[in-house]
């Protein structure tokens, strides 16, 4: 059962070129418009199951490209309206991931509806738990704690102007570098969850960031 907004989500789906019998790719302007989406994924959070219509938003103009039949289509946005939530900051890498499992999936290689939602949900967690507290816990507060030293050092309006700009480089080519490289890893990169660097790499930034807190 979809509710009025997934339904009106759906009947957004349109036409695209055919791809005139060869393999079907995602291309460079898809890319573009689905990082460009990645920054509204909040914007239609709900109770039920929180971020799917906001990734479903985000997954369609790769839908629109790699299937030319519109109940296949339809079928593809249905998938992704089941339950989804992690880290926002981290949904990029999933994003990617997933874009990799649809290219292949209408290429016609076995990648059922099933192993697609699964991978999903495999990484959901371990994104969420390492993009709050090293993104949220972490770096947003370091690059807070220098804008307010530059304020109270007499640099005024510079301090927040210099954390709106890094905060937002960081975030976007974070994003951006992120995507692609779950595109390129494809479903592969789980497999980087089970050398523990995702762990490490979230002590590691914890504890940089708390010695950068005491410095400033």
């Amino acid at each position: 059962m979809t509710c009025k907004g997934e339904e009106a989500l759906i009947k957004t789906m349109t036409h695209s070129d055919s791809n005139n019998g060869g393999p079907i790719r995602l291309r460079s302007s898809d890319f573009l418009r689905i990082f460009w989406r990645s920054s509204f994924e909040q914007g239609s959070w709900n109770f039920e199951r929180m971020q799917n219509v906001g990734f479903a938003y985000i997954m369609a103009p790769a839908i629109n490209r790699l299937y030319p039949d519109l109940n296949d289509r339809k079928q593809a946005m249905k998938r992704h309206l089941q339950f989804f939530n992690t880290a926002p900051i981290m949904q990029s890498l999933i994003t990617g991931v997933v874009l990799s499992m649809e290219e292949q999936k209408a290429n016609g290689l076995p990648v059922s509806d099933e192993s697609i939602n699964s991978v999903k949900t495999a990484m959901m967690g371990p994104m969420g738990g390492f993009g709050d507290p090293v993104w949220l816990g972490t770096v947003r507060p370091v690059l807070s704690a220098f804008a307010a030293s530059l304020v109270l050092t007499g640099f005024g309006i510079w301090g927040p102007i210099l954390f709106f700009f890094a905060w937002n480089i960081l975030r976007l080519a974070f994003r951006y570098l992120t995507q692609m490289a779950g595109y390129r890893r494809g479903a592969d990169i789980i497999n980087v969850f089970n050398t523990g660097i995702i762990k490490n790499a979230g002590n590691a930034t914890s504890i940089f960031g708390t010695f950068m807190m005491g410095a400033i």
